[in-house]
Formats: structure tokens, C-alpha cells, sequence
């Protein structure tokens, strides 16, 4: 990530004020659109996840969730499992 992805930062910025549904439509767009390492890929899941995981989409974020593991999340890897471990309890999976 060169730090000028455009996606990737109006996504942090949605976050940050809570328009889950528009971070989830940056982080697709960065995915589709920047093509990012594996790395990058994963953590853009991982954002998705919780966009999901916020507007109790819990199927949908234990997906999100799932590929960020799949593609090792690294500075989200411990909280990806959390997060789909609600997901989970949420929906009565356990």
C-alpha cells in the first residue's frame, strides 16, 4: 500500500463516524479496484467483517471475517477471530 489508496482511506475515515455502510462500499472498492498484496487484502476483509459485524449482518462478517483469517490479517489476525467468534454466538453457532 503506497499510503496515497484513496479507498482504502475514505474507508478508515467512514469508520471512524460510523458509516459502516459506506466503509464496506470503500473497502469493496479497494479490493476491486487497487488489486492490493494479500496482506492489504486481508485487513480490507477484516474492515468489511466489522462494517458487517455493526449492522448485525453476523452470516456476512463470519465470510469477511473467515478471508482475512484465510489471507492472515496480520495486525487484525487475533481480533478477526474474536469478531467472528460473536458473529458466531450471535446466530446461537456454537
Amino acid at each position: 500500500m503506497s499510503g496515497f489508496d484513496s479507498n482504502w482511506n475514505i474507508g478508515i475515515m467512514q469508520y471512524e463516524v460510523d458509516d459502516f455502510e459506506g466503509m464496506i462500499d470503500s473497502f469493496t472498492k479497494y479490493i476491486n479496484e487497487e488489486k492490493p498484496s494479500k496482506n492489504w487484502l486481508a485487513e480490507a476483509y477484516y474492515f468489511i467483517g466489522l462494517g458487517n459485524l455493526n449492522l448485525n449482518r453476523f452470516g456476512t462478517a463470519i465470510e469477511n471475517f473467515t478471508l482475512a483469517i484465510n489471507n492472515f490479517a496480520s495486525h487484525n489476525y487475533f481480533f478477526a477471530f474474536f469478531n467472528r467468534g460473536i458473529c458466531f454466538t450471535e446466530l446461537e453457532l456454537y
